[in-house]
């Protein structure tokens, strides 16, 4: 918990900065900055090629790689996990290429907010271009929708449009249809789906929330404090909705199952550190955080939703990102685990590295991170973000867990236990994943009248199940069993071979059927 001054509550504490060398575009060596803290991980920053790009959306792209727009060089972006920067020219100049989501068919979309079109881009840089219905609408929050739909906010006309990836036709706009936001003047800027199959938007200027059927039924919710500036809105790690009120520094939560129409009931919010901080961009961390961008301050935000306090700044820190002035935008997380934002100003694009990951983004095309290390007793939340319908089930075939077929904007949960390597799928779309719960030792050296505990699990298995604890000892070249089909939690070894290294490896059974072995943990004994 962190205490500030009623005047200027800040806390921005800069980490260990270092540089160092990207990868090439066109041969052209990139610089880095990077940062450090404890617990915290590190920020690293990428130079965009062109001088003003103005980056601002950004998003995980069905390749492998992030996407994100540069606002003022119409252009669509494209960066490696290691940091390779390629960017493609928008086909309108002038278009104003705003927000971007990664779309059913593998392909990025984007808003044009100049030139009122909605831009299809496929990993290879084609690009194909689809008029918005109403003139100058300034298209500007897009997202993929359950039903497969690309869904966009059009601010300047208080309308949210939906294009029919099936029916559009380049140059027009057919396929896409319009719903009127029901406030005059409420300037729709996000959208994004939510936990009840519903798609949920900002309105910036009418200072509430509103959700809308996938049938185009509209229903509003104005915030706690007026003139808010609801700004950017996600799915979060506890399931709910979280949004950043831009004017008022503050970020809101949302249970869509407390809700009530023309009532802020059901909605929270909470102080960021520093005043006028001005949050936009906000995304669920693997940490189990909720990050978001501040504006003002160059700083990164990160709130922990067990810790917040209504109406406090408990809960949150701040960080500062290494470029002064850069004005942080929007936030996602990347297939590699990490966070990635937009440094407006800055012309640069920042990774994050955060600490211990008990969170997996799934996507349309694949999990994040697709191996996840987990503590005993860890509580891994699955958080569905994509547009298609997606799953979570063991293919361990214990029968440990098994979600059901989900839609983007909802999330799942489940409880390891035991020392052990689990597999899971996708049943809905084949993809794979796994979390490793390593056992522990202590300590972890020592001489060979050390008595070491060994901690497989935080508490006994299911009925039917028990773990197997195996060993290596110096100078084997195989482990033998060391602990069969147990249901205790822990055990004291003591060296049975003298000096030397000595490894252990576990998984959890029914008798017939394992799961995978842990990650091999070693004790020296000298």
């Amino acid at each position: 918990m962190v205490h500030r001054d009623a005047a200027h509550r800040r806390h921005s504490p800069h980490l260990a900065v270092g540089t160092g060398i990207v990868a090439t575009l066109a041969s052209a060596l990139l610089s880095v900055s990077s940062v450090s803290a404890a617990g915290v991980g590190s920020i690293t920053e990428f130079d965009i090629p062109t001088t003003g790009s103005e980056p601002n959306g950004i998003v995980a792209g069905s390749d492998g790689n992030v996407w994100f727009t540069e606002y003022g060089a119409s252009k669509i972006g494209r960066i490696t996990p290691s940091g390779s920067i390629t960017e493609f020219v928008v086909p309108t100049a002038n278009s104003g290429a705003r927000n971007i989501t990664a779309g059913a068919n593998g392909n990025l979309w984007f808003t044009e907010y100049n030139s009122d079109k909605i831009g299809e881009i496929t990993p290879t840089g084609v690009f194909t271009e689809f008029l918005v219905p109403t003139a100058a609408a300034g298209p500007r929050g897009i997202t993929t929708g359950p039903d497969g739909n690309i869904w966009f906010t059009e601010y300047n006309a208080d309308k949210i449009g939906v294009l029919d990836p099936s029916e559009a036709v380049a140059g027009t706009d057919d396929g896409i249809s319009e719903y009127t936001v029901p406030t005059a003047n409420a300037g729709p800027r996000d959208i994004s789906p939510g936990p009840n199959g519903n798609l949920w938007f900002t309105e910036y200027t009418g200072a509430q929330i509103g959700e809308i059927t996938t049938s185009g039924t509209i229903t509003e919710f104005p915030t706690p404090t007026s003139g808010s500036g609801p700004a950017k809105i996600t799915v979060g790690p506890n399931g709910n909705l979280w949004f950043t009120e831009n004017n008022v520094a503050q970020i809101a939560q949302v249970d869509p199952s407390d809700v009530v129409g023309g009532t802020d009931d059901g909605i929270t919010e909470y102080l960021t550190p520093t005043v006028g901080s001005q949050p936009v961009g906000i995304a669920p961390g693997p940490d189990g955080n909720v990050w978001f961008t501040e504006n003002l301050g160059d700083s990164i935000g990160v709130l922990d939703p067990s810790d917040v306090v209504a109406g406090t700044d408990d809960g949150i820190t701040e960080y500062l990102v290494p470029t002064a002035g850069s004005v942080p935008q929007n936030i996602f997380q990347g297939y590699n685990g990490e966070l990635w934002f937009t440094e407006q100003t800055g012309d640069k694009i920042g990774e994050i590295t955060t600490a211990t990951a008990v969170d997996v983004i799934s996507l349309d095309d694949g999990f994040v991170p697709a191996a996840l290390t987990a503590s005993h007793g860890s509580t891994v939340t699955w958080i569905f973000l994509g547009g298609e319908k997606h799953s979570v089930a063991d293919s361990t075939k214990l029968d440990l867990f098994n979600s059901g077929s989900l839609a983007g904007g909802t999330t799942f949960q489940h409880t390891f236990t035991g020392a052990a390597t689990y597999s899971y799928k996708d049943t809905v779309g084949g993809l794979k994943g796994s979390v490793a719960v390593p056992l522990t030792i202590s300590p972890t050296t020592g001489t060979p009248t050390t008595v070491f505990t060994v901690t497989w699990a935080s508490a006994a298995p299911p009925a039917g199940l028990g773990e197997n604890v195996y060993v290596k000892v110096p100078k084997s070249t195989a482990y033998t069993l060391w602990q069969a089909d147990v249901t205790t939690l822990s055990a004291n070894y003591t060296p049975t071979k003298g000096k030397g290294t000595y490894d252990f490896r576990a998984d959890v059974t029914n008798g017939t059927h394992t799961t995978g072995y842990t990650p091999v943990v070693a004790i020296k004994v000298t």
